[in-house]
């Protein structure tokens, strides 16, 4: 296996793919158990060591896409890509405040990860989470808002995994809308000064 860039090359023990919640719970809890460790690889964006490992890798591309939609808010499958969420919102009329340039990533490796879009007045990706649900490490399935479980879901947004599997997300989201882009040509004293 190995990431994104090619910096990082490793070979886990095993690869599970779990299929849902109850069955990542029981991974985890096995996992536990046997006094192994698991790493959450996303899409393995990172540049870092974050994925690597020689245990157990899970990946949750068998848990992907969006549950529900409405007033404002989206709840997705933690391992959905950014791709097809974009991609599913737009087919229910909505879109998502900000997000990078980059698609293949999952939702959940995105907000552990402290994943960023672009401007000035709109934060990380993490910011636009209103509650998630993850599964921890003793395989407990746990949700955590600004109201409940507080202190756990400030961790938990940008948490690089620590304090769990995150499951699922629940984002604000914004009516459809379309970017238009404007390019020009400019001095560089000029561009510096209108930065």
């Amino acid at each position: 296996m190995k990431n994104w860039a090619g910096n990082v090359v490793f070979e886990p023990r095993t690869i599970a793919q779990p299929a849902n919640e109850s069955e990542l719970a029981s991974l985890i809890r096995q996992t536990a158990n046997d006094k192994r460790r698991i790493r959450c690889i996303g899409s393995g964006h990172s540049f870092t060591r974050l994925i690597e490992t020689s245990d157990v890798l899970v990946s949750l591309d068998n848990m992907q896409g969006v549950i529900s939609s409405g007033a404002g808010r989206a709840t997705v499958r933690g391992g959905t890509k950014l791709k097809r969420l974009g991609e599913e919102l737009d087919a229910l009329g909505y879109g998502l405040e900000n997000l990078g340039d980059i698609d293949v990533q999952s939702i959940a490796g995105a907000l552990s990860t402290g994943t960023h879009g672009t401007g000035s007045t709109l934060g990380v990706i993490s910011t636009q989470i209103e509650s998630l649900r993850l599964v921890n490490g003793r395989g407990e399935l746990v949700s955590c808002s600004r109201s409940e479980n507080p202190e756990l879901f400030n961790a938990a947004r940008v948490s690089l995994g620590s304090c769990g599997v995150i499951v699922e997300a629940t984002m604000r989201a914004l009516p459809r809308y379309k970017l238009s882009m404007e390019q020009s040509r400019a001095e560089l004293d000029d561009a510096l000064s209108n930065v």
